[in-house]
């Protein structure tokens, strides 16, 4: 489900498909260890097709985990279905969201 790939000392941790309670392996610890010595995360739904509650329920245990570390935590999203449910939940509110990894990488 999960891809990791590190650029200039940033986490950019890319969704393969959707993001969904059918796509996680174990529901009780959907997240796998996370390296925590970069200077923040990009979480890149730019390939997601779908997310359902429990997905956004992972983005924001993203956002607060990269938080607590006091490290930048942002979403690069294309505009679909997507999209639409981030708005739908006001996570563009708590988390800005770009529209490409480059615009990303440059916030850092």
């Amino acid at each position: 489900m999960f891809e990791f790939v590190k650029v200039n000392d940033v986490l950019i941790i890319r969704v393969n498909r959707s993001l969904t309670i059918f796509d996680v392996g174990n529901i009780d610890s959907p997240l796998p260890d996370l390296p925590k010595d970069v200077k923040g995360a990009i979480l890149d739904l730019t390939s997601a097709e779908e997310i359902d509650s429990f997905g956004i329920s992972i983005v924001v245990r993203l956002m607060s985990l990269y938080r607590s570390l006091s490290k930048k935590f942002v979403i690069v999203a294309k505009e679909n279905k997507v999209m639409y449910i981030l708005r739908i939940d006001k996570i563009d509110k708590v988390i800005p969201i770009y529209k490409s990894i480059d615009e990303a990488l440059a916030q850092f």
